[in-house]
């Protein structure tokens, strides 16, 4: 079969969408990955100081400053760690995109990168639901809600959602290789690697469903009974106050959601389509990858976005 052919002269569009002679139809398209690369390592540190600054912080206050832990405050301190888990891996890919996307740490530094970046991003969903859950239950039940805020109640809650989080994530090493390319660099967490895609399209489904569908879900229902109970007056000025604080911690948590969360699971969705159903349309894949780029760096952006939490609780932490 006659595939596209590359004038020589071309040197700098090598890495640009080419046909592959592997005969496999998934694999017809190969992607510019090296697209970002200019811009990643700089956001990605400016992630990173936030991130470590604000989750730092979280955690001194939380461990150091708060006597008696409620439930809220369990969910928060295992938030912050799952940011801080995002954080430390930031250094592992600001070097790997400052080299273009050449990796030289070996393939265990490449696969524990992408467990820890992806544990993160579903941690954070899990306890941004368990805040959301029970700032609702103690709004909605405020002294039936007393029983169910034990620390030792939300720490069981609190080491599921570690399991429900990191436990997919050990598959992603089965998926994903070291990989090289033509230019001999080599890859970590390519997509240009053959038949990955398949194996990537389950991981998904099942992460889309679980890791994201049911807690947004989750989240969507407890503000409407939120801005439900707001819409009814309560003649206690301290419940009215908690239910407005209830409130603007839920509102923070869905801007968490639709910049981090929501563009992210939308275009992995529409990369493993494309690649999977559509191949020969190496322009759609392409705009499907570079949307999943754009989305990675919007998701980073959730381990400094998370903190603001503890400024909007309010006199729970005085």
């Amino acid at each position: 079969l006659e595939r596209q052919k590359m004038h020589p002269s071309d040197a700098t569009e090598s890495k640009r969408m080419i046909m592959n002679d592997n005969g496999s139809d998934e694999n017809k398209c190969l992607y510019n990955e090296d697209i970002l690369s200019n811009i990643m390592p700089p956001v990605l540190l400016l992630e990173f100081v936030f991130g470590l600054m604000g989750n730092l912080f979280t955690i001194w206050i939380t461990w150091w400053h708060i006597k008696v832990w409620s439930g809220f405050t369990v969910y928060l301190f295992n938030l912050a760690l799952a940011d801080l888990l995002f954080v430390v891996q930031l250094p592992l890919r600001i070097a790997y995109h400052l080299r273009v996307n050449d990796w030289i740490l070996g393939e265990f530094s490449c696969d524990l990168m992408i467990t820890l970046f992806y544990t993160n991003m579903y941690g954070s969903i899990y306890f941004l639901t368990c805040i959301s859950v029970e700032r609702w239950q103690a709004i909605d039940r405020p002294l039936h809600s007393l029983a169910r805020k034990s620390p030792g109640r939300a720490t069981i809650i609190s080491l599921a959602m570690w399991a429900l989080a990191i436990i997919p994530q050990i598959g992603m090493p089965l998926i994903f290789d070291l990989i090289h390319d033509s230019s001999n660099k080599t890859n970590c967490l390519s997509f240009n690697q053959e038949g990955v895609m398949l194996g990537f399209g389950i991981w998904n489904t099942v992460e889309v469903i679980i890791g994201f569908l049911i807690p947004f879900i989750i989240i969507i229902f407890v503000q409407i009974k939120i801005t439900h109970k707001l819409l009814c007056p309560s003649m206690n000025p301290g419940l009215e106050q908690m239910r407005k604080r209830a409130s603007r911690l839920m509102i923070i948590i869905l801007i968490i959601f639709a910049t981090c969360f929501i563009p992210i699971h939308i275009f992995r969705i529409f990369l493993v389509v494309a690649k999977l159903y559509l191949p020969e349309n190496c322009g759609l894949n392409q705009l499907a990858f570079e949307g999943v780029y754009w989305s990675l760096l919007l998701s980073s952006c959730n381990c400094f976005m998370d903190p603001l939490i503890l400024f909007v609780s309010g006199n729970r932490f005085r």
